[in-house]
């Protein structure tokens, strides 16, 4: 079965007015339907403005099939986490080779999943900012959590496509007629949007009755200390990751000692922030394990198999052998069989192994905090603390933890980019379909060049 239209099928739900978007040719041109009056009741009382901003998160979980099976399962075939298993999808298959065409529909659901979530958010922001009719203190988590989610989908565009529209008004002329902004005006977007959200969102999940699929401030912290990183602001980056480190809601233990599974179950205390999938379905298990009803679409690479150390934990909870000597991936191993396992999005794991990749890139290295972090991670994963002992070994030693432990979850792509190393690996990791010119960055998609010839340029 072709796992595109199986999750395109599922994503049928409905939830409030809000989701009310019509079918329109490009993605940055998106108005609600119908007249004036349903754009009105969507924001007309504190009751319905929630249900809006419920519909910003519905629209990112179930807007094609990004983050219900693209995000940790078809792109991680693009790095040198996983390769072609049985699948005969076409757009799989050139995720997988590196030859990605414009008219792929995992190309195509970045960029709609991510511009409609942007829309939504840029409407919200028009019709509840200034807002004294509701209460204040929800009125501001409110706009804190649409400012984040438009930071979290501009930062996955930026480093899939480069240089991108930046859309920050609802209008539909202006949006329909935008050109690509240049990267580093889209991170400056970013990190204002983190650094703003920060103090509107609230600062426990409590107000979320201690769900951890909305935004709170230490979500924001958490993404802006990852765009610290890849922008090579150390000391910030060590400042927000610490921020979360210090936050007692948050924790590195395992829920379940023993079982590294049950990081992944919902709601559990590494988790920052995680997206609620529910009826949406999170297919990610199905390519990377398998399922009754089809085989694994893509196996784990040699290299990634190879690189865990005799005793990881990790290896042993996660790496399960497959057909013909490969084997397949059991870290979202869908113990429910209802496919909604939530997405996670920031763990703590992160936050202490970006600390420890930023103070080792301090004008003068903190080694001692860097090889601590590296041991919180190390030591949960049942091996023994790091024999590195210099900035470079130390630095080697936290891409190889980010490479075991963050595998799957939306990292390793970036991660060779902005350390320089893409070339270097994918070359040596596939050389007979690698080239760094073609291959760095997603092709816009076809049919939004068509309706918006600025996007070519």
């Amino acid at each position: 079965m072709n796992f595109h239209n199986k999750i395109l099928k599922t994503v049928t739900a409905f939830v409030g007015l809000s989701m009310l978007l019509c079918s329109c040719e490009s993605s940055l041109d998106v108005d609600p339907p119908g007249t004036t009056l349903i754009g009105d009741l969507a924001y007309a009382d504190e009751s319905t403005i929630a249900a809006s901003m419920n519909g910003i998160y519905f629209t990112m979980a179930s807007e094609g099939n990004f983050y219900s099976g693209a995000f940790n399962g078809d792109l991680s075939s693009l790095s040198d986490q996983a390769k072609l298993a049985t699948t005969t999808d076409a757009n799989i298959i050139q995720i997988a080779k590196n030859n990605v065409l414009a008219d792929n529909l995992t190309v195509q659901s970045i960029w709609e999943n991510s511009y409609r979530t942007i829309y939504q958010a840029n409407v919200f922001l028009e019709k509840v900012s200034g807002r004294t009719d509701i209460d204040i203190t929800l009125r501001d988590q409110f706009l804190g959590e649409a400012k984040f989610l438009r930071a979290l989908c501009y930062f996955q565009l930026v480093n899939y496509y480069g240089a991108v529209p930046l859309a920050t008004t609802s209008d539909a002329i202006t949006n329909a007629n935008l050109s690509r902004t240049a990267d580093t005006e889209v991170w400056d977007f970013i990190q204002s949007e983190l650094e703003a959200s920060i103090g509107l969102l609230p600062t426990s999940i409590d107000a979320h009755d201690s769900s951890r699929s909305r935004a709170t401030s230490a979500a924001a912290q958490g993404l802006l200390a990852r765009v610290h990183l890849y922008r090579q602001n150390w000391q910030d980056a060590i400042t927000m990751a610490t921020a979360v480190i210090n936050n007692p809601e948050y924790s590195i233990d395992l829920p379940v000692p023993g079982d590294f599974i049950s990081l992944y179950d919902d709601d559990v205390p590494e988790t920052v922030f995680e997206l609620f999938m529910g009826e949406f379905g999170n297919f990610v298990s199905d390519i990377l394990l398998g399922s009754a009803w089809d085989d694994p679409q893509l196996f784990l690479r040699d290299k990634f198999v190879n690189s865990f150390e005799a005793g990881d934990l990790r290896g042993d909870a996660f790496v399960v052998p497959a057909a013909d000597g490969n084997f397949a991936y059991n870290k979202f191993d869908n113990d429910s069989g209802l496919n909604d396992d939530r997405q996670k999005i920031i763990r703590l794991s992160e936050m202490y192994l970006i600390r420890a990749e930023a103070s080792l890139q301090l004008p003068s290295p903190d080694l001692t905090t860097a090889t601590d972090d590296i041991n919180e991670i190390r030591n949960r994963a049942g091996l023994a603390d790091t024999a590195a002992t210099t900035k470079q070994d130390l630095l080697d030693a936290v891409a190889q933890e980010r490479y075991i432990e963050l595998a799957f979850e939306g990292h390793r792509w970036f991660d060779l980019i902005r350390t320089g190393k893409l070339d270097e690996v994918m070359s040596a990791e596939k050389p007979d379909d690698w080239n760094l010119a073609d291959d760095r960055y997603m092709p816009i998609p076809d049919a939004e060049i068509g309706v918006n010839p600025n996007l070519g340029n």
